[in-house]
């Protein structure tokens, strides 16, 4: 994903140290590596997504949980959407589920299609979840004469 924000060119792909961390330790590495995050967050975020993985579900620990919570409760007031991947679904006994997160964080927990508006940035953002390491069922079928992608 690549976006041109208020002059400011920002690039996302999937590598799976970004924040695919099993334990704290690797997530704050990760996070570290981008100073002046609050700066930016500031200057040119408006919403952040980050795509499914960001943990690995049987691995994750407390610590690793806290240290996401807090990151993102750093960043409020900017949304957070968390599309939960298949080594994080969004399960009875996953963290999503089971966590008090930040106000802003907004969590896709159904395997289809949901929206969210957002009226201040007239944004609505679509998203599903994963809720298994094989996802119940297809997203990616044709609704209404609208395939959906």
């Amino acid at each position: 994903v690549a976006a041109d924000v208020e002059g400011v060119q920002l690039r996302a792909g999937h590598r799976r140290d970004r924040l695919h961390a099993a334990d704290h330790r690797t997530t704050h590495r990760v996070l570290a590596e981008h100073r002046g995050q609050e700066q930016v967050a500031e200057r040119v975020l408006r919403i952040v997504v980050p795509h499914g993985d960001l943990f690995e579900h049987d691995l994750v620990t407390r610590d690793t949980i806290s240290f996401l919570r807090e990151q993102f409760a750093r960043v409020s007031p900017i949304p957070i959407f968390i599309t939960p991947g298949n080594h994080d679904p969004y399960s009875p006994d996953s963290p999503y589920a089971n966590e008090a997160w930040p106000v802003n964080v907004y969590l896709f927990d159904q395997p289809t299609w949901q929206s969210h508006a957002l009226k201040q940035n007239r944004l609505t953002v679509h998203g599903f979840a994963f809720d298994g390491p094989d996802i119940s069922a297809n997203p990616f079928v044709k609704t209404s004469g609208i395939l959906l992608i």
